[in-house]
């Protein structure tokens, strides 16, 4: 068989041009979706070309993402999502991306409702995404149980401010609901609401401690099975947590809390994915080839291409991002905790977008 070669004709190993294969097919699976074609003809969105078919791939995903810019990025300027004004839609807009009953949503179509479990029953490592409030936790949770068996929990924090108000509504929106908290969720509450907790980096220390723990009798988790470690170097903070009995540990995977610091800017608290990433393939295993990034639905697509885009095009690793339902969190299947509207999944789309532009320039000669 002839080998699978780069535009400058050098060949790509076997395993590459497997990757590579998937990536294609992933990008064009979103790109021809009919539920984004349905989405942009919400917004009166009509191809330059003078036949629809005659664009490419690559033509119709730039067409899109250029449409897409000039109206659709809420949260432009650094701004954080909670912070940032919203798109103003039509309830026919929010209507058609939400769903009515009997009709799925254009978000659901595309992928960004449904919570979804690794491919594989093994894997190498977990990768939970960072974030504020309660996602910490729940990805660090729904990782756990449908990530499959790993040796490696990797959970990316940052050195980040988060809002406590916003573990606040969370605590008053399950009570409303009248939904009992888990312990493992009241645990993590607990910690984000104390004065210790400031960080990004401390939420994910309290998503790890509270998943991977021992409950005690005050309601509180324990480490103490686990030798804790802080080996970061360079501005990278790492806390290492290794199962003590080692004829043990194989169900005991050992868990990294990363808070890397900005390359490029290195006095800005927000880190970059490239960033994280590097410290991650640092610490993986030497035979690592295949990684699970834990995220919540609506933000999937988009971050399983930034991830494609660097564990697997720079560092060689296959990738199987993977999501819980931010309206259902798995350990409060119909809990109202976290509310997603059109206008946010409108922007996730345009995030989509964007990493799949930049996948397709790698991917494809033209």
């Amino acid at each position: 068989m002839t080998p699978m070669r780069t535009p400058e004709g050098n060949p790509i190993p076997p395993r590459e041009a497997l990757y590579g294969r998937r990536i294609k097919t992933e990008i064009e699976t979103f790109a021809r979706n009919p539920a984004l074609t349905e989405l942009f003809a919400l917004f009166d969105y009509k191809p330059r070309g003078e036949i629809k078919r005659n664009l490419t791939v690559g033509q119709g995903l730039a067409e899109k993402l250029a449409f897409a810019q000039s109206g659709w990025q809420w949260d432009a300027n650094g701004k954080e999502r909670a912070d940032a004004e919203k798109i103003q839609l039509t309830p026919e807009q929010e209507a058609a991306i939400m769903g009515t009953p009997g009709k799925k949503g254009l978000a659901e179509r595309l992928g960004m409702t449904k919570a979804t479990e690794a491919k594989n029953a093994k894997s190498d490592a977990l990768i939970v995404l960072g974030g504020g409030g309660v996602h910490p936790f729940w990805r660090t949770a729904h990782g756990k149980e449908h990530g499959g068996d790993v040796k490696q929990v990797f959970l990316l924090g940052s050195k980040k401010s988060f809002r406590k108000q916003a573990i606040i509504d969370a605590q008053e929106k399950d009570r409303a609901a009248g939904k009992p908290i888990d312990p493992r969720r009241a645990a993590y509450d607990g910690i984000a609401l104390s004065e210790s907790a400031q960080t990004e980096f401390d939420l994910q220390v309290a998503a790890a401690e509270t998943n991977y723990g021992t409950l005690q009798k005050d309601g509180t988790y324990s480490m103490s099975d686990y030798e804790i470690s802080e080996i970061g170097t360079n501005g990278d903070r790492i806390r290492h947590y290794k199962y003590k009995n080692q004829a043990k540990s194989k169900d005991h995977p050992d868990l990294f809390v990363i808070s890397a610091y900005n390359r490029e800017d290195p006095a800005n608290p927000r880190v970059r994915s490239s960033d994280q990433f590097a410290v991650v393939k640092g610490l993986l295993l030497p035979r690592a080839q295949r990684v699970i990034p834990v995220t919540s639905m609506n933000f999937r697509n988009f971050q399983h291409f930034d991830a494609r885009r660097i564990l697997t095009d720079q560092f060689g690793l296959d990738v199987d991002t993977i999501g819980f339902d931010p309206s259902k969190p798995p350990l409060s299947p119909d809990s109202p905790t976290i509310y997603h509207d059109a206008a946010r999944y409108l922007n996730e789309v345009y995030s989509t977008l964007k990493g799949a532009v930049a996948l397709h320039k790698t991917h494809y000669s033209s």
